[in-house]
């Protein structure tokens, strides 16, 4: 019987795990917010993106920058360029 009780546990919690499957319901899907659209002169390249992105007002209260769906820019032979402070 000693050697019995251990599997006994082992197979209740199995089975109590196996029920905690959860509720089977609709997924609620969260919409995002709207943001601001990034204009297409602001993709044309690093620095008219930058340019764009540092001349946004500055607001500690407002929502980041969304970026889904914007083809960023990029170069390989441009250098670092400094951000403004």
């Amino acid at each position: 019987m000693k050697r019995l009780t251990p599997w006994a546990a082992v197979l209740g919690a199995a089975v109590l795990a196996a029920g905690c499957g959860g509720g089977g319901g609709q997924v609620a899907v969260d919409t995002p917010p709207p943001f601001p659209s990034v204009p297409t002169s602001a993709t044309e390249s690093v620095a008219a993106l930058l340019q764009w992105a540092v001349a946004r007002p500055a607001d500690d209260a407002a929502d980041p920058l969304r970026l889904e769906g914007v083809a960023l820019p990029a170069s390989d032979t441009a250098e670092p360029a400094a951000l403004p402070r």
